[in-house]
């Protein structure tokens, strides 16, 4: 499968995920461009709710990311920060607040 694919269906799934715990939520645009063009190179989506809550999420496919880059996504000065993996036929995300 394409990994590019599969991330990008996985962002997707993230974000209506998000909609429907009644988040507005604002992904990333892909480009050809060969860096990050995450959220502060960190992040996928943020997502904010009618509460005034704000979430950085960050979405990955079967893998927890490597401690060095968690320490970049803990350290990052905002409060709510979330990292969903998306495992391979498991209907649920794996959410891990940071």
């Amino acid at each position: 499968m394409n990994t590019a694919a599969k991330g990008r269906r996985n962002e997707s799934k993230t974000a209506r995920y998000l909609e429907k715990l009644g988040y507005r939520v604002i992904t990333t645009v892909r480009s050809s461009y060969k860096g990050s063009n995450d959220f502060f190179n960190l992040f996928d989506h943020i997502a904010v709710h009618e509460t005034g809550t704000v979430l950085f999420v960050q979405t990955k496919s079967n893998r927890v990311p490597p401690p060095a880059y968690r320490k970049l996504i803990e350290e990052f000065p905002a409060p709510n920060k979330q990292l969903f993996i998306w495992y391979d036929r498991v209907p649920e995300p794996r959410i891990i607040n940071l």
